[in-house]
């Protein structure tokens, strides 16, 4: 008692070999070092850390063919609908569940709105793709509510791996975004991928743009 124990780097790794052994880094990050360290420093001490090195995510992104398939594998029209927004808008897919009838669709003037907070913004309003409005226009029902009934982003689940067994293309709302600012970026400019993707850093929309240099670069090696 009253004597200071002094915590190093060398407990961190040893806690997660032995929490949690053979698991990745990325679990030793979130269960073992973010928390602990976070411990500390509620009681005052800080303390640096070297983390264990978490690979790069994947950039993914399906082609336009894929795409296709995928939201022509449903025959249910609200399904349809969703997967084609997802593909042809690009919205994350909490901005998707979020979409109301009354505040976010006007199909009169084929506007779609998705941050919920800024409806009254006439610049947070964005033109739909063709393909979206059909879709839209073809759920049945009355104009009420939630546009594609779902109570949170985990209900896509079920639909997106009935999906993923009937056509053998894995994919998830977030693949969806990738593709549709993977296909926008072939010929949009920067400004209209920011403003697309509803990106408020360019560097966001860059990833996109240098895609673009890189699939050139390879067609122009391949002559």
């Amino acid at each position: 008692l009253g004597q200071r124990v002094a915590i190093a780097q060398a407990d961190f790794d040893e806690a997660a070999r032995v929490l949690y052994p053979g698991r990745s880094n990325a679990t030793w990050n979130r269960y073992v070092y973010t928390p602990l360290q976070a411990a500390m420093k509620h009681s005052g001490v800080m303390i640096s850390l070297k983390r264990p090195k978490i690979p790069r995510a994947r950039y993914k992104a399906l082609t336009a063919e894929q795409r296709d398939v995928l939201i022509a594998a449903t025959d249910d029209p609200r399904e349809r609908a969703l997967l084609t927004t997802l593909f042809l808008s690009g919205p994350r897919i909490t901005e998707a569940i979020m979409l109301t009838w009354e505040d976010s669709i006007d199909m009169a003037k084929k506007l779609i709105c998705y941050d919920v907070t800024k409806t009254n913004d006439p610049d947070s309003w964005a033109p739909m793709h063709e393909h979206v409005f059909i879709a839209l226009a073809n759920i049945p029902g009355e104009r009420k509510g939630r546009v594609f009934g779902l109570k949170d982003r985990h209900a896509v689940r079920p639909l997106i791996k009935r999906i993923v067994k009937t056509t053998g293309i894995r994919f998830s709302p977030h693949v969806a975004r990738h593709t549709f600012g993977d296909i926008l970026g072939e010929t949009a400019s920067l400004r209209d991928l920011m403003d697309s993707l509803r990106h408020a850093d360019a560097k966001s929309s860059m990833r996109y743009t240098a895609r673009r240099v890189y699939r050139v670069r390879k067609a122009i090696n391949e002559l």
